[in-house]
């Protein structure tokens, strides 16, 4: 297969819709030694203008034939057409393909949002040469954490807290009063104001802190 660990993409204004960027890589698959049809598995990475520090994405299963490849999404419904054009351009035309948030700060209820994103629409997606991690590129903003936050970033700041000794329960998704009384103890520890709340002063000097081996292994 030609187009097996390729990694193709795209960028988009804000006015053609609400991805910014998709990325598409190419991986070969057989579903038992005796099929002799020609199949990848696409993997699909995007972004949304407006929604920063999330991927969303979705891999599915395509057939290759002479002129195109048609995917589709067994479990949540969704097809797609890819075709290769002669300049190496790769169009992907997505007749109400699902997708989910697949990392980046979301709440687990919006992780979990039953009914997912809907991709539609004719995509133009470019080879990207070299592009080993064939991620989509989108928005980084930083969202302070808080009693009552529910989030993923949430098990990051107290496993880092539990390796200064400043958190001695299991590291969950909750920020509960058990966090923010970690975190209080550590700004105070390190002279920054105790308010328990993680700005990006107290996030930023805990990577820094993990990254030059506080704490331990």
């Amino acid at each position: 297969m030609e187009a097996a660990g390729t990694c193709y993409g795209a960028s988009f204004s804000r006015e053609s819709g609400p991805i910014r960027d998709v990325t598409a890589r190419f991986t070969s698959y057989r579903e038992d030694v005796g099929d002799q049809t020609e199949k990848a598995l696409v993997s699909l990475q995007m972004t949304e203008w407006d929604v920063p520090n999330q991927t969303f994405g979705i891999t599915i299963i395509c057939a290759f034939t002479d002129k195109s490849i048609h995917c589709s999404n067994d479990c949540d419904g969704g097809d797609a057409i890819l075709a290769r054009s002669a300049t190496g351009q790769l169009y992907f035309h997505s007749d109400n393909l699902r997708y989910d948030s697949v990392g980046g700060d979301a709440t687990l209820l919006a992780l979990n949002d039953a009914d997912g994103r809907h991709m539609d629409g004719l995509f133009v997606m470019t080879e990207r040469p070299g592009d080993s991690q064939c991620q989509a590129v989108g928005d980084d903003l930083f969202v302070t954490m808080q009693a009552g936050d529910i989030s993923n970033r949430v098990v990051d700041i107290e496993q880092k807290l539990q390796r200064l000794g400043q958190f001695l329960e299991y590291p969950d998704v909750v920020f509960d009063d058990a966090t923010r009384d970690a975190v209080t103890s550590f700004q105070r520890q390190y002279g920054l104001t105790t308010s328990g709340v993680v700005d990006q002063t107290t996030a930023a000097l805990l990577a820094n802190l993990m990254q030059s081996g506080a704490g331990g292994c």
